[in-house]
């Protein structure tokens, strides 16, 4: 599958964090660099002199943020924001629900694919493909749904609101309002 045919769902505030970790992710791999032409500068000294070299821990950090980098950046090549339409769950819904299996009240954002790291926003990702996301697809406020748990149990539970438009704001946005 080419990436001129799969384009990624993005909301707002992913994108706005992706654009905050290429930046991050650049300043380190630079770093990073500087550090190999260091060791390689020392091992250009003449022979006899101790000869620093980097250990394949850090070649291989190296590596690792020049991977991470380009992923970031391939997903924002290629992208359209989420933009919900309807007053039921959708890519880019902030939705709360009460899961009565747990008897806990849960709120989240459903994105495509949860593509950032852990703790990298404010707000809690789920996967379209979570088993809680997929039995609320297409859900509206007030209707049940039952989905199976990681560990086999069944638990029912119901949508109690729906923000549609919390997606299309940015984190910036949300510090002025």
């Amino acid at each position: 599958m080419s990436n001129e045919s799969y384009k990624v769902i993005l909301t707002n505030l992913e994108v706005e964090k992706l654009e905050t970790l290429v930046e991050m992710t650049e300043a380190k791999l630079g770093y990073q660099q500087k550090v190999l032409e260091v060791f390689r500068s020392a091992q250009k000294s003449p022979v006899g002199e101790d000869q620093m070299t980097p250990d394949a821990e850090y070649v291989r950090d190296v590596y690792d943020t020049a991977k991470q980098l380009d992923y970031y950046k391939v997903l924002l090549s290629n992208y359209e924001l989420a933009n919900p339409q309807t007053d039921a769950v959708e890519i880019g819904s902030y939705v709360s629900v009460y899961d009565s299996g747990s008897k806990q009240a849960l709120s989240f954002m459903i994105v495509q694919e949860n593509r950032l790291p852990n703790g990298a926003l404010d707000v809690k990702l789920v996967s379209k493909d979570a088993p809680m996301a997929s039995a609320i697809m297409g859900k509206k406020v007030g209707e049940s749904f039952t989905f199976t748990k990681p560990s086999g149990s069944l638990s029912n539970g119901i949508v109690t609101d729906i923000d549609n438009e919390f997606c299309k704001t940015t984190a910036k946005q949300k510090q002025l309002g």
